[in-house]
This record gives structure tokens, sequence and C-alpha cells, in this order.
């Protein structure tokens, strides 16, 4: 992860909630020394790992134009009638580029999304979708979904990955 940026930002998350939801099983994941470890490696490199509130900053429910909307954890693409539409963790992880402490620099996020953005969160989808072509895809991942509910047809992992070309 340290190959891509020396700067890492990351939601704060609950691993007790883990516990609760996902039993012993997180033992084996273990998150949160995932992030101890890159939060070392990022210092020793020179960078930082921040963490910051997904309380106070939804981003999950949040779009460019400043509307919030809650969405089901099963809704994994954002969708918005300002033109947005990606899938729901890649444009958080854009949104996150502009939180500093614990609020959203909204303006800032808006002003930079025209510039390309779109279509490079396209493109990190399509090439998900073609490293997953020949494995099971976890439903997280939302490329069988259509305006925010479950398509059985999987032809469109083939028109996820016409996008790019």
């Amino acid at each position: 992860m340290l190959s891509f940026g020396k700067f890492i930002k990351t939601e704060k998350l609950s691993y007790r909630s883990f516990q609760k939801n996902f039993g012993k099983s997180i033992n084996f994941r273990a998150p949160s020394m995932f992030l101890e470890i890159l939060r070392r490696k990022a210092e020793n490199a020179g960078g930082y790992l921040y963490q910051f509130s997904t309380i106070k900053t939804c981003l999950s429910q949040t779009c460019i134009c400043g509307k919030r909307k809650k969405k089901k954890l099963t809704t994994r693409w954002h969708i918005c009638e300002c033109g947005v539409k990606a899938q729901r963790d890649l444009f958080s992880s854009y949104l996150s580029r502009y939180v500093e402490n614990d609020v959203l620099d909204i303006s800032s996020a808006k002003k930079d999304y025209g510039s390309g953005v779109q279509s490079l969160l396209e493109q990190a989808i399509s090439k998900t979708a073609q490293t997953m072509q020949r494995r099971v895809v976890p439903s997280s991942f939302g490329l069988f979904q259509k305006n925010g509910l479950l398509v059985k047809d999987k032809s469109r992992l083939n028109k996820i990955k016409d996008v790019v070309g």
C-alpha cells in the first residue's frame, strides 16, 4: 500500500462492532493490527495514517453537490440527481481526500471532481471487474447491481469492462 503513497486516510472503525457481527473470525483477519502495522510503516517512511470519524463525515451518504442521503448497507452504488454515479466505496474514498480534522471540505471535492474523476472511478471499477472475472466477486463490490438493485444477469460485467474500452 505504501508504494501508492505514504499519506493514508481511513475511517475510524469500531472493532467491537466487528466482533459482534463476525464473531471469532475477526481475530483471524485482525484489521486493528493491520492498521497499526500500516501506521508504523507509514511513519517510518515519513508519512502518516490519519483516521477520521465516520459519524461526523458520513462519506457514504454525501454527494459532491452537498446533499446527504441515507443508504442501506446493501446499496453499493452512489447515484445522485446531480449526475454523479459511482461505486459507493470508491466514491467515499475519493471524498476522504478532502477530510481534515473530521470535516469534509465539499467545495474542494466538487471543484476537483470536474477534472476527470468520474472517468477515473469508472476505470477503477472496470479494472476490478476484469481482475475478478474468473473469481467469485463479493457482493459488497456492487458489480452486479443496477441503480442499487441486485442484477442476476452477470452479463453486466462485460458492460462494465467496456466502459474503459
